[in-house]
C-alpha cells in the first residue's frame, strides 16, 4: 500500500466492513464526521488520493474506538493505548480490585502462550506473535490499572 494515509484508510474500511459483528457503518460514522457518505468513501480508497485529516482521525477514533485503528498509529513507538476509565461515574475500591484481576489473567494468558509454544521445546515466530498479543494486551490492562489508581487517588483527595 502506498503512503500518504491509505494503509490507515483502508484499516478503518476493515473496521466497518470486514466484521458483521462490528457496531458501526460507513453511513453512520461518516454522519459522526461530519461528512457526506461519499466524502468519507473518498477518504476509503486504496489510492490514497484524499487523506483524512488529523482531525478527522480524531473524529473516527471517537466514534469508532477500535483498538486496531489506535494500534496503527502507536506501532513501533514507546506509547501505549489504554482504555479511559467510565466517564460517567467515579473509580472506586471494585473498579480497582477489577483491573487488577483483569492484569492477572492477561499475564497468565502470556504465560499460557509461553508454554504452548514450549510444547514443542522451542519458540516459533508464530509463537512469538501470539505471546506479543497476549503481552500487548497485558500492558494495556496494567496500564488501565494505573489509570484508574491515579484517578482514584485524585478523588480521594
Amino acid at each position: 500500500m502506498s503512503d500518504r494515509g491509505a494503509e490507515f484508510a483502508q484499516l478503518v474500511k476493515l473496521v466497518l466492513s470486514g466484521d458483521r459483528s462490528t457496531p458501526w457503518t460507513i453511513k453512520e460514522t461518516s454522519e459522526e464526521v461530519g461528512m457526506t457518505e461519499d466524502v468519507f468513501r473518498s477518504r476509503l480508497r486504496e489510492d490514497g488520493r484524499t487523506i483524512f485529516s488529523a482531525d478527522e482521525i480524531r473524529r473516527v477514533l471517537s466514534h469508532v474506538p477500535d483498538l486496531r485503528l489506535v494500534r496503527y498509529f502507536l506501532e513501533d513507538t514507546p506509547f501505549l493505548a489504554v482504555e479511559r476509565p467510565e466517564p460517567t461515574r467515579a473509580v472506586d475500591d471494585k473498579d480497582i480490585h477489577l483491573g487488577a484481576t483483569r492484569a492477572v489473567i492477561e499475564a497468565t494468558d502470556i504465560l499460557r502462550e509461553v508454554e504452548r509454544g514450549l510444547s514443542d521445546e522451542k519458540l516459533d515466530h508464530i509463537d512469538l506473535h501470539r505471546i506479543r498479543i497476549e503481552l500487548s494486551d497485558a500492558e494495556r490492562a496494567l496500564g488501565a490499572l494505573r489509570a484508574r489508581l491515579s484517578e482514584f487517588e485524585e478523588r480521594s483527595r
